[in-house]
């Protein structure tokens, strides 16, 4: 969405966002040491959310991956220690559409 002068305009574009994410780069020299410390601040992208519609009105629906790893490991939130999953080793996605559930292939 595009905030404009007198109304807003929505934005029909391809969005396309990286399964991981490196925020040290945007964070302070004292922040980025701590991040340094603890293995980086990677960032894995767990959902998207999805709008269709117009910009007055619409439906809005989401994919979501499963948060149970492929190998069965586990992982807490927040910047991902050195041993944490890689881009692939996250579990399936699912889309959300109101009260259906289905997954992803």
């Amino acid at each position: 969405m595009v905030f404009l002068a007198g109304g807003c305009e929505q934005v029909n574009d391809v969005q396309r966002a990286p399964l991981q994410l490196d925020m040290a780069p945007f964070l302070s020299d004292s922040g980025r040491k701590e991040a340094d410390l603890e293995g980086g601040c990677i960032y894995d992208l767990l959902s998207v959310l999805v709008h269709s519609g117009t910009a007055a009105g619409g439906h809005y629906y989401c994919y979501v991956r499963d948060l149970i790893p492929r190998n069965g490991g586990g992982k807490s939130g927040g910047c991902v220690q050195k041993e944490g999953l890689g881009v692939g080793e996250w579990g399936a996605w699912y889309h959300f559409n109101d009260a259906y559930v289905t997954r992803v292939e």
